[in-house]
């Protein structure tokens, strides 16, 4: 066998262990014992970098060595220059050249250095990693004077690129097990970082929670005796101060407020609630709520609402309003010439989802460029200093990004300094069955080709009204004088087409809007002319004066599109047909007496106690248009009522009232036509009267024969006398008897002057145990006021136990339960319903908030 078979068959052992996952110096170790007995040699060395202080100098040292003699032992040489070591080699190594020979072949440098190492002949090769001279293999003869064979010159050389790939390959895992390493360590101190984290941010919102519990406990007492003595006869000076007094403890729980909303962000425990609401209706309140700051800054305040815009969608009211209120009221606090412009239309409408944008603009100090990164920073104000002028957290902007972003929407700021700024909300809404447009189009319908005159002497005004007024269909003029409106309607009504109606400016050159009334009321043929009364300033305390001065209806600027636009429908539907006629139908007396004076003196009402009255009265001679129908009702459902109504043919327009739960149910019977709308308990004035309007609209539109329905006033007495009649009307208890659970005395003292006001008798106990005690005694109560937290035993246990007794003595009937609460800490409402109770009432207390939620289950006296 050759000197080269011999070798080739032991170098798959060797791949073998470079192939392998072993140890990098284990597997190394190894190589080297295997090159000894291929090459024959009597050492075997492996030079590797030892570092280079110089680009151009190479530092090694010995790190791995296989020696033949036992006797030798190895160790770690020290780092050598191999440029002053091996100077007359060191260029050929970097061109990838081996070096081999005997002793004589040597320069005198290197011969020195073997000669000291007892070596006879060398076979050297560089080694190479990414490009750059990293080691030298060496292959040491001690006495024999060897000549090396190309082609074991030339195995060697491919062996060495063999190594340096697995050298490589080594390093890499090397690197990446120490990464991996570095990494999980990482990981688990990141992992408990995030815990630490959480239980500090936990830590800090139950802080910010009980702290805000443990103010607005103090605060429940200073607010409610302050609004107790602004019940009584004082003088305008103390009655200035109790104002001042309020609106300072109101400053107070909306910073509490503030701090509370942020933690409960930071927290991750904020959660958006989406239901139906009335956009309007709440642009309309937000208005209303700031429109008093505006004014006594002395700088305008408008709405603009799109007239395409629905009026109900689905959503979460309660935040788009907490936005709105903190981005309007930024823009007036910051404004002190100008005013503050609130614009909202519809970005996109598809069939599911509708894109509302809100645009906020003012006229202020503007926000310097510098700030604008920071502009939503919390407990960051523009005016920073010690001596700033304006008060607040510096939480308001971020609570309105965080809420944004939380429904998924779009905020985005412009502003100019010394010119003022711009905010844009964008947020989508889901549509309710309200979303059509039906409603709106039948209004505009009904005012269709309507001959209505605009007199105002401001040109934007004109323009507004023109527009909205074009938008309707009318057929409208718009004057700025008196003398040319008095032209115009004479003109109009000598030529055969008298306006219907005219909208008159309070502020109109030469004579006011009420002057000009008079002079328009004095001429015969203008007598069945309509007018209409608009004003900037407060007509509350004059308004009935104004009424008998001619005018139909006096409306405060600004007024918003809805609501012109509803009480012209009203005024022109009245004048031509009269008084509509409503049949409402409750079991309870209370609800029908409450719903009746809602509809007011414009409607004439007509009540049932049940399905079998209200039938009967259909059936009648009165023209009945509308019927607002309880659903809890026994016997008949009021569903059930409107569906066979509609099966029967009944052209009359049916809304429900309801406390149910299933929208699906009711959007069904909407579109099967059995409904026209539906109500949610509790019902509110301008909610009902709303519908009732848009109920009259969709029965002129309906093209069936209206049932003709008559029946005297006697006859209805008489039904409501019957004896089905009487045993379904609840006779409204002499006195209400409330327990009230509160163990901070000063609200005890607020909470019972506030019951003493409704007319109601309390009993009051200290905590959750003692209400317990009381109730098994004696649950001869309407009512039960429970505040939450109590030493002891706490409002949720108390509940609870309370309901258990309550399933085992079916005897016993449900016992209302209504929570006080700060809601300061999170989940406190979801706690109260899960513990069975009916309701709350948020601190501090207000007697109308007290009021609302106590008339839902018992019949309180009128005050």
């Amino acid at each position: 066998m050759t000197e080269i078979d011999r070798i080739l068959e032991l170098v798959p052992g060797i791949y073998q262990i470079l192939a392998s996952d072993a140890d990098r110096d284990v597997a190394i170790n190894d190589v080297l014992v295997r090159l000894g007995d291929i090459s024959r040699q009597d050492r075997v060395s492996l030079l590797s970098e030892a570092g280079s202080a110089r680009p151009q100098e190479f530092w090694v040292k010995c790190s791995h060595q296989w020696s033949r003699s036992e006797n030798e032992v190895f160790h770690e040489g020290r780092p050598m220059l191999l440029n002053e070591v091996f100077p007359a080699w060191i260029s050929l190594w970097q061109k990838g050249q081996e070096v081999h020979g005997t002793l004589d072949d040597f320069p005198e440098k290197e011969r020195a250095y073997f000669q000291s190492r007892g070596m006879g002949s060398c076979l050297m090769y560089p080694l190479f990693l990414r490009n750059h001279l990293w080691g030298v293999l060496c292959f040491e003869s001690v006495s024999d004077q060897i000549k090396w064979d190309d082609r074991v010159r030339s195995f060697f050389k491919c062996f060495c690129g063999a190594l340096a790939v697995s050298l490589l390959r080594w390093d890499s895992e090397r690197l990446l097990v120490e990464t991996n390493r570095e990494l999980n360590t990482a990981v688990d101190r990141a992992r408990k970082l995030v815990v630490e984290s959480d239980k500090a941010n936990s830590a800090k919102s139950e802080f910010l929670a009980r702290m805000s519990h443990e103010i607005r406990t103090p605060m429940n007492g200073i607010l409610g005796m302050a609004r107790l003595l602004s019940y009584e006869d004082l003088t305008e000076g103390q009655h200035e101060q109790i104002n001042i007094l309020l609106q300072s403890g109101e400053m107070l729980l909306h910073i509490v407020n503030d701090i509370l909303d942020f933690s409960k962000i930071e927290a991750g425990k904020l959660i958006i609630h989406a239901g139906v609401f009335d956009l309007h209706t709440m642009l309309d309140s937000v208005h209303g709520l700031l429109e008093g700051r505006a004014v006594e800054k002395g700088i305008s305040y408008q709405t603009e609402i799109d007239e395409n815009l629905p009026h109900e969608v689905m959503g979460d009211s309660v935040r788009v309003r907490q936005i709105l209120m903190n981005l309007i009221t930024n823009a007036i606090k910051f404004t002190n010439r100008g005013g503050v412009k609130v614009r909202t239309r519809c970005v996109k409408n598809s069939p599911e989802v509708i894109q509302i944008e809100f645009l906020i603009s003012d006229t202020g100090f503007g926000i310097p460029e510098h700030l604008m990164p920071r502009l939503f920073e919390e407990f960051h104000q523009l005016d920073g200093s010690s001596a700033r002028s304006y008060e607040g957290t510096g939480l308001g902007l971020t609570i309105v990004h965080r809420l944004v972003n939380l429904m998924h929407g779009k905020l985005e700021v412009e502003s100019v300094q010394g010119e003022g700024s711009q905010f844009r909300v964008i947020l989508d809404f889901k549509k309710s069955w309200a979303s059509h447009p039906s409603a709106e189009s039948s209004s505009s319908s009904y005012l269709a080709n309507r001959k209505i005159l605009v007199v105002d002497d401001n040109p934007t005004n004109l323009r507004i009204m023109g527009g909205l007024l074009a938008h309707w269909n009318c057929r409208h003029k718009e004057v700025r004088s008196p003398h040319e409106a008095i032209e115009l309607l004479m003109n109009a009504k000598n030529n055969g087409a008298p306006f219907d109606c005219v909208l008159l400016d309070m502020m109109v050159p030469e004579v006011d809007g009420v002057q000009l009334a008079q002079r328009i009321r004095k001429l015969p043929e203008l007598s069945e002319t309509m007018l209409f009364l608009l004003s900037s300033m407060d007509v509350r305390e004059h308004k009935s004066d104004f009424l008998k001065s001619g005018f139909s209806a006096v409306m405060q600027k600004p007024v918003s599109a809805p609501q012109l636009q509803n009480v012209l429908m009203q005024n022109l539907y009245q004048q031509e047909r009269g008084k509509p006629v409503v049949l409402v139908v409750d079991d309870e007396e209370a609800n029908l007496e409450c719903n009746k004076r809602f509809l007011g003196k414009e409607f004439e009402v007509f009540t049932a106690a049940n399905t079998r009255e209200a039938e009967a009265l259909l059936q009648g001679n009165h023209e009945i248009e509308i019927l607002f129908c309880d659903h809890d009702m026994p016997g008949e459902k009021g569903l059930d009522f409107c569906k066979r109504l509609q099966k029967n043919g009944s052209s009359v327009v049916r809304v429900l009232i309801t406390g149910h739960s299933d929208l699906d149910t009711m959007l069904d019977a909407i579109n099967s036509h059995a409904l026209f709308r539906y109500v949610l308990k509790p019902v509110e004035k301008d909610q009902i009267s709303k519908i009732a309007q848009e109920a009259l609209l969709e029965g002129r539109k309906r093209s069936q024969d209206k049932v003709k329905l008559a029946y005297s006033e006697r006859q209805l007495q008489e039904a409501a006398r019957s004896p089905s009649a009487s045993q379904l009307i609840e006779v409204p208890p002499e006195k209400i008897r409330v327990l009230l659970a509160e163990d901070n005395l000063i609200n005890q003292k607020v909470a019972v002057q506030f019951l003493k006001r409704l007319g109601v008798e309390c009993d009051v106990v200290g905590n959750g145990q003692e209400a317990l005690d009381v109730l098994k005694q004696n649950a001869d109560y309407d009512a039960v006021l429970m505040d939450l937290h109590m030493p002891g035993m706490d409002g949720i246990t108390a509940t609870k136990e309370w309901r258990a007794v309550e399933s085992a003595t079916q005897e016993r009937a449900h016992l209302p339960v209504i929570a006080l609460t700060a809601d300061a800490i999170k989940g406190d409402r979801e706690k109260c319903l899960a513990a069975g109770m009916d309701d709350y009432i948020s601190k501090p207390l207000k007697l109308q908030a007290l009021k609302d939620v106590l008339g839902k289950y018992v019949t309180l006296p009128p005050l």
